[in-house]
């Protein structure tokens, strides 16, 4: 059986464009949880500086390691030069999250650097990292769900964002 993206994305799409408060909250909590890591990562920056937690190489390695996925993801993207799902030289299907311009797709640079916060913090606050980590996975769903990009975009972002985020644990 060969793998059929547009199918699958659209008996996906059909269901949320037949519910509409659900499609609605599938454009919400994409933009909620991206912020969310954001103000997530940035309030553990001040809470560790406060309490001094951590010694002066190892917070650096904790507030430099996001940095550099980012840098990577997006240095990854302008090699591929992957087209987003949505756009013409893409899939060709009807995004239910519409973005200006067509962009890049592969990796996800949301779901890389959610998994990679995710990471970092779960090394230190447990409890929330693990929170996070369920949390990326719901980023990665709705990426993907929504239309913004393909499985393997958001596969590899994640992959990214956790090998990344592991490198805290050996510092």
């Amino acid at each position: 059986m060969k793998y059929d993206y547009k199918t699958l994305y659209n008996k996906n799409a059909e269901w949320y464009n037949a519910h509409p408060t659900a499609k609605e909250a599938l454009k919400l909590f994409n933009i909620f949880l991206s912020w969310l890591f954001v103000f997530s990562y940035a309030v553990t920056i001040f809470q560790i500086i406060q309490t001094h937690a951590l010694e002066p190489r190892a917070f650096t390695w904790f507030l430099f390691l996001p940095l550099l996925c980012l840098m990577l993801v997006s240095m990854m993207r302008l090699g591929f030069d992957r087209p987003r799902p949505y756009s013409e030289d893409g899939a060709n299907i009807e995004p239910l999250i519409k973005k200006k311009g067509n962009g890049k797709s592969f990796p996800s640079r949301h779901v890389a650097c959610a998994f990679v916060i995710a990471t970092v913090i779960l090394a230190h606050y447990l409890l929330a990292g693990i929170f996070l980590l369920f949390t990326a996975v719901l980023l990665a769903y709705i990426r993907l769900a929504a239309g913004l990009h393909y499985p393997s975009d958001v596969f590899v972002g994640a992959g990214i964002g956790l090998l990344g985020g592991l490198v805290i644990f050996f510092i």
